[in-house]
């Protein structure tokens, strides 16, 4: 409480960076806050003693009182006074400086677009250019994922292949053996046969 008490009694407020390690180098960005009002509540109508509280005061404040005493106190200011009346009366002026200064706000609003634009651009052409990295790599794979299915399918075949042929044979060998029952059988009947005619030729006795 007494910190925003005593802040507000001050109207200069000086800012630099420094190390948290004690650590001491000169840099170059210093800055200095100041509020216009609470100097402007803290020295309405009181002298003006210095350059600082001179351009504080021209700053800060619009009265005519305080302007004449502000003059008096430093000439060199009524100069800006009358640079700034001439102004202020010369309204084509004032609108034309206005105009330029849209004018170029327009100049650094397209450039400032035009630079998010090219950003954009680089960004988005960055991201195709890795999908279509990434897009060869899955092709890549896609590819050799196809030369194994082909390679494993014609495995297959190769198998289907001697699987047939092993048929074959063996049906080969069935009708073989089927040929051997066949004379087996006929040798058979004709012994048979020829055992028949001796017992028929001997009769027992």
């Amino acid at each position: 409480m007494v910190e925003m008490v005593m802040a507000s009694l001050l109207y200069i407020h000086r800012f630099s960076q420094k190390s948290d390690t004690g650590l001491s180098i000169e840099l170059l960005h210093n800055y200095i806050f100041i509020p216009l009002d609470i100097f402007r509540n803290k020295y309405q109508n009181k002298n003006i003693s210095t350059e600082l509280d001179a351009w504080l005061r021209f700053l800060s404040t619009d009265n005519p009182d305080e302007i004449m005493r502000l003059c008096d106190a430093f000439p060199s200011f009524r100069d800006l006074y009358k640079h700034i009346y001439e102004i202020c009366r010369n309204t084509e002026d004032v609108m034309g400086i206005f105009s330029e200064a849209l004018a170029e706000l327009d100049r650094n609003t397209v450039d400032y677009m035009i630079d998010n634009l090219k950003k954009e651009n680089v960004k988005l052409l960055g991201e195709y250019e890795q999908s279509l990295d990434e897009r060869k790599q899955l092709l890549v794979k896609y590819e050799q994922l196809l030369v194994e299915i082909k390679q494993s399918l014609d495995e297959k075949k190769q198998l289907l292949v001697e699987y047939e042929q092993s048929l074959d044979e063996r049906e080969q060998l069935l009708v073989q053996y089927r040929q051997l029952l066949v004379e087996y059988k006929q040798i058979m009947d004709t012994r048979e046969q020829q055992l028949q005619n001796k017992n028929q030729q001997h009769p027992a006795e």
